[in-house]
Formats: C-alpha cells, sequence, structure tokens
C-alpha cells in the first residue's frame, strides 16, 4: 500500500514538473512574441532594409578604362543596422551627365547621400588594375574636399598604423601632400610620423605592369561642427542645430589622371541624418496649407482637410524630379502632389492651389528638408500625427492661397446692405506680386431682403482660369432690432471658412 502512495506521489510530482515546464515555454514564447510586437515595427521603420548610403541613380557609376588601366574610386561604409559594407557610386567624369539629366537633379554634383546615423567605418576605395598585356606610365592625384571657411562640417583621413595601400606595389610611389610638405608611403611604413588629419592630396606615380593591380582603403572621418563660422573668429550668436544647417553638407573629392591623357573625375557625396520608410511618410491625408505671415503657414479648416485623400498617391524621389517613388525619404527627398483633383475640393471654400506666371500648377513640389512652420489654433503642429478632429494627417503638404474671404454678419430690419458688404478681400498672389480682383467680374449670387426677417445666402464666385470659378458663401441675417445683437466684427473671423481656433 505504501509503495502504490509513494508511486502515486512520484507520479504527481512528475506531471507538476512536466506542467511546469511546458508553462514555462509558453511564457518564454509569449515574452518573445510580445516583445516583437511591441519593437517589431519601431526595428522595422528604422531598420530593415534601410541603406547607409543612397547610391545617386543619375551617376554614370563606371570603371575607368584608359589603354587597359582601370581604375575606381567610391565611398565605402559600414551599416552598423546591418553589419554589411555598402559602397556608394564610382567617380565620374562631369560630362558623362547628360544635359537632361543635369536638369532633372535635385543634388548638386549628382552626390551620393550618406547617413550619419547609421554608418561607420568610412572609407575612400581605389582600386587600380593594368589589363593590358604591356607595362604604362600612371599617374594620378587624389584630391581630398578642401575645407571651406563657414562650412558646419569636416571631412578629413583619420591617423591610422594600417597598411592603407595593399597588393602588388612595385614600381608604384605614393606620395600624401600636407600644408607645405610632402611624405612618401616609404618613409611612413618605415617610421616616419604623418598627420592624416591634415592630408590634402594623395598622388600615386609610376609603371604598372601587365596584370599588376593595387588597391588602397583610406579611412575618413565626418566632423560635425556645433557652430557656423559666419567671419573669422566670429561666430554667430543663435547656435543651430546641424539638422537646421546641413541640408547643403556635400563632400567633393576630385581625380586627376595624366595617362594617356590629362583628364578629370569627380566624387561626391552629401550628409543627412536620419532616414524613414516612404509609407510611413505619406501615411494620411494631404495637408493643406495657407500662408500666415512670411514664415508660418495655418492649416486648412478641418471640413476642408476631411475632403483630401491620402497622401500615399504622392511621389516621391530623394536624386531628381521625376516621378518615382523610393523606399526611403531623408531631408534630400523630392515630394510631388498632383494638385488638379484637390482644386476641385476647395474651390467652394475661397481658396486656390498657388499659381505661376498666371497658370494653374498642376503639381506641387517640395523638399523634405525645406522645414515650413504649420499651426492650428496657435499651436505649431508636427505633421504625420492625428490633428485634434482625429484626421490622420501625413507629412505631404501642399500650399493653397485664400482668393476669396468673406464673413457672416447680422442687420437690423430696415437697415442698408449693399452686396460686398461680406466681401472681407478678393486677392490674387502670383509668385511675389498680390494683385486685388476686379469687383466688377465677382459674380454676386443671392438678394438680401432687408425689410423682412430671416437668414440669407450669398455667394462670391471669380472666374479665376476659363472655366475654373472660386467661390466662398456667408450668412446675412435680418433681425428685428430688439433682437439685434452687437454688430460683428469687420475682421473676417467669424467666416464660415474661417481657421480653426
Amino acid at each position: 500500500m505504501k509503495s502504490g502512495i509513494k508511486k502515486m506521489g512520484r507520479s504527481r510530482r512528475k506531471k507538476k514538473s512536466k506542467s511546469f515546464i511546458r508553462y514555462f515555454c509558453l511564457l518564454v514564447l509569449s515574452v518573445i512574441l510580445l516583445s516583437s510586437v511591441l519593437v517589431g515595427d519601431d526595428t522595422r521603420a528604422y531598420g530593415e532594409g534601410r541603406n547607409a548610403i543612397f547610391k545617386n541613380p543619375i551617376n554614370p557609376d563606371y570603371e575607368s578604362n584608359d589603354n587597359g588601366v582601370k581604375t575606381s574610386f567610391k565611398i565605402r561604409v559600414l551599416n552598423t543596422l546591418s553589419g554589411e559594407a555598402e559602397y556608394g557610386s564610382n567617380a565620374m567624369s562631369l560630362i558623362s551627365v547628360s544635359e537632361t539629366d543635369n536638369k532633372k537633379s535635385t543634388m548638386k554634383k549628382f552626390s551620393d547621400i550618406l547617413d550619419m546615423d547609421i554608418y561607420s567605418n568610412l572609407c575612400l576605395s581605389a582600386n587600380v588594375e593594368n589589363s593590358a598585356d604591356v607595362e604604362r606610365d600612371i599617374s594620378l592625384s587624389i584630391l581630398l574636399p578642401a575645407k571651406k571657411e563657414g562650412i558646419v562640417s569636416e571631412l578629413r583621413l583619420i591617423n591610422s598604423d594600417l597598411d592603407i595601400f595593399s597588393g602588388n606595389l612595385s614600381g608604384i610611389d605614393i606620395k600624401y601632400e600636407l600644408e607645405g610638405r610632402v611624405i612618401t608611403e616609404a618613409e611612413r611604413k618605415s617610421g616616419k610620423q604623418i598627420d592624416f588629419n591634415k592630408v590634402k592630396a594623395i598622388k600615386i606615380d609610376g609603371k604598372i605592369a601587365a596584370g599588376q593591380k593595387f588597391e588602397g582603403l583610406l579611412p575618413m572621418e565626418i566632423l560635425e561642427n556645433k557652430m557656423i563660422v559666419e567671419k573669422k573668429d566670429d561666430f554667430v550668436d543663435d547656435l543651430k542645430t546641424i539638422e537646421e544647417v546641413n541640408t547643403n553638407n556635400i563632400f567633393d573629392f576630385k581625380l586627376e589622371y595624366r595617362y594617356p591623357i590629362k583628364k578629370e573625375l569627380n566624387l561626391s557625396v552629401a550628409t543627412c541624418h536620419g532616414s524613414e520608410r516612404i509609407e510611413d511618410f505619406t501615411n494620411g491625408k494631404i495637408v493643406g496649407i495657407v500662408r500666415r505671415d512670411e514664415e508660418s503657414y495655418e492649416i486648412l479648416p478641418s471640413d476642408v482637410i476631411e475632403k483630401f485623400p491620402n497622401a500615399n498617391t504622392a511621389f516621391s524621389s530623394m536624386f531628381t524630379t521625376d516621378e518615382k517613388k523610393d523606399n526611403y525619404v531623408n531631408a534630400y527627398s523630392f515630394i510631388n502632389i498632383n494638385t488638379k483633383g484637390l482644386q476641385n475640393l476647395v474651390k467652394d471654400s475661397g481658396y486656390y492651389a498657388l499659381e505661376k506666371n498666371g497658370e494653374f500648377q498642376e503639381k506641387y513640389h517640395f523638399t523634405v528638408g525645406e522645414k515650413k512652420h504649420i499651426y492650428d489654433g496657435g499651436l505649431e503642429l508636427n505633421l504625420g500625427k492625428k490633428d485634434k478632429y482625429g484626421h490622420m494627417l501625413s507629412k505631404v503638404y501642399v500650399e493653397f492661397q485664400k482668393v476669396i474671404h468673406t464673413k457672416d454678419s447680422e442687420i437690423v430690419q430696415g437697415s442698408e446692405w449693399n452686396k460686398f458688404d461680406n466681401l472681407v478681400f478678393a486677392k490674387l498672389q502670383n509668385g511675389d506680386e498680390i494683385i486685388e480682383l476686379d469687383r466688377n467680374r465677382i459674380k454676386v449670387e443671392g438678394n438680401v431682403d432687408t425689410k423682412t426677417k430671416g437668414e440669407y445666402s450669398v455667394k462670391y464666385s471669380y472666374e479665376i482660369l476659363p472655366n475654373t470659378w472660386i467661390s466662398d458663401t456667408c450668412k446675412v441675417k435680418v433681425v428685428e432690432k430688439k433682437e439685434s445683437t452687437e454688430n460683428r466684427s469687420e475682421s473676417g473671423s467669424d467666416s464660415k471658412v474661417k481657421i480653426e481656433r
């Protein structure tokens, strides 16, 4: 009997042990799943497929071949998110870029873009190979980006004891040019100290045998300064962030050849901070804005915004004005939005898409780095979030102008009313020019019977282009004297289409 009880006890303990293991495994699995849910989106948004360097598609990106001597020069970085090495475009001749590409490029000097947040181990990769069957003379210079007065960042070589050049270097003479002196690679290897921070150019000369090849990996760093030099020994009082001043931070390399003829190749890289998935950037409705003053804008009324479509129809490109969607956007990205359909949504609210040279612009475009200060009820909006009405706002915006602006009013029976009493303004902005609209061309629909109590609608319309009308409607309330309230402000803040407060 006792042995039976012991067996039952052991059996129960085994069951409890198995249950504990089972529940523990389920707990671990749940924690893993929960963690992936909580951080998965952020990880994907930040890291999945994100490049450390974006290659400019306009670059011919070719390997140079002169009399059998093949050369390539490009930026190499390590992506800290993926752990993979990435390469930029090959240096190229600017004359190899077509005039068409030159006009549509949004990047100066056809630069690649380096994401400063996720790169490490920045190097200039140089490769030289003689594929000919005879010996060749070579002479080339690598000119590092010059430090310019007032620039917010500096690119320089890093001091290193590593072998910068490898492969077959027989017959090859390498020199490092500093301010006022030259140090050879042979001298460096023999122990002579060199401050790579101050190297301005590297010269490679000599004879390269048939089949001979060598390469160089020049470690570099980019130093971002926190203040801008306006004049020598003079700094601005307002210390701006890198994000505010770094949108045109481009480093230019020059490669000069002298075999068999003199020629020049160019290599440029621009820097940015962060990138964002295009689907996150365009998530939500297109945002309509209207100028408030020289530096700020107001969002259009909520009843107008809610009519707007989602912004996932916008086109984005980091490098060109072409309608091309990239996977990611950054401070250099070009956004293009079709405004033809949007105009129909705002025409009865007195708004019109910005025009140029007297013509309707069917497309509105902006660069992501060109930040606009947009307000709603006095508070600056952070686009990409829900507004107070529950509308999901994208980071894509289109600028409109208020052409016809009316106001509601209240008058006493027997008072005089003129048809333009409720028109606050009627004007059109073409570039920097503001034109007052001819009131003789403004159509007024609706009549106010000042002798009869009631609420009347008055519509003001203007044919801005053939078969394109802009209108705004207001209310005029006629009341008995005893019901009359204080006259409303002439400011137009009572308008039906006022900015939501």
